[in-house]
């Protein structure tokens, strides 16, 4: 199968995912036509269309020059949540002042308002889980002896050794400060959402800000099981490393520490980024309006 297909059928497949989701269930969500649907729509195309360059570089024909390419390979990481960040930004418009024009509510309204507790279930294991992965992988990263760097990883047998690369504190710390950032923007965005008075169409004021608060979950979700993907496609890499070496005593075969682990990686990262694309999908599909009911004047 040629390789540009191989690379293509993780995203189709998440779109798949998100039609199908959306056919059965999502079409009932839909934002009404305006400004909150407009940038819906520019902040999941942006992190789409984000995602497929990513997996396109270094492929035949995406071949950009060496210092980009360096750059990208430095932060692959790291580009998932700071498009997740900017797309959050956008999917904070329109902001509405809290002193304007709205239907009068004594209700105190937090961020918390417009959610329910079983959404904040999915973006809540997917942050424990990188954490826990980074700090693991930070412990066991090593300084490279030609660069100073934390990632890399040696196995030493005395006789002989093997170094490879792995996801260190290098990579790990931007990451740890965007995911930061990421959670800090989430915040916000419920906050900005809920606060303002709500509008003379109560009801589709309501279901409106529903829609856009799952939306920045989702989003959130989807930034950060792109940014796991690679993670996981990175030690996948780190475990698939061996070496045979030949001694007076007959070779020495060495191999990495989580060569065990290679298939459950290789595996992960496949299912994350099926799930994160699926999931920005699923955000830019709600930009399609949901279908209305017209009310008709009854004869009398």
């Amino acid at each position: 199968m040629p390789l540009f297909l191989v690379v293509a059928a993780v995203p189709a497949l998440g779109l798949v995912f998100a039609f199908g989701w959306w056919l059965f269930r999502g079409r009932r969500y839909g934002l009404p036509a305006g400004a909150a649907a407009l940038f819906t729509a520019l902040a999941s195309a942006l992190a789409l269309m984000t995602d497929v360059l990513a997996r396109l570089v270094g492929l035949p024909g995406f071949q950009p020059p060496a210092p980009v390419l360096i750059w990208f390979f430095d932060y692959r990481y790291t580009i998932p949540l700071v498009v997740g960040i900017i797309a959050l930004v956008l999917l904070a418009v329109p902001l509405r002042a809290r002193g304007g024009v709205g239907a009068a509510d004594l209700a105190p309204r937090s961020m918390l308002t417009f959610t329910r507790g079983w959404w904040f279930a999915a973006p809540a294991a997917v942050l424990a889980l990188i954490v826990i992965i980074t700090v693991a992988a930070g412990v066991a990263s090593q300084p490279d002896a030609l660069t100073g760097r934390y990632d890399s990883v040696m196995v030493d047998a005395g006789v002989a050794a093997i170094a490879t690369t792995i996801y260190g504190w290098f990579y790990s710390v931007p990451a740890l400060v965007a995911l930061a950032v990421l959670t800090a923007a989430v915040c916000v965005d419920l906050l900005l959402i809920a606060r303002p008075p709500l509008g003379e169409d109560r009801e589709l004021d309501v279901r409106t800000r529903r829609t856009r608060t799952r939306n920045v979950l989702t989003a959130a979700t989807a930034a950060m099981l792109l940014h796991l993907a690679a993670v996981f496609g990175s030690l996948s890499a780190t475990a698939s490393v061996q070496g045979e070496f030949a001694t007076s005593e007959g070779p020495v075969f060495l191999w990495s520490p989580i060569a065990g682990f290679q298939a459950a990686f290789t595996v992960a990262a496949y299912a994350a980024s099926v799930g994160g694309v699926a999931l920005w999908a699923t955000v830019a599909l709600s930009a399609v309006p949901a279908r209305g009911h017209a009310l008709v004047p009854a004869a009398a």
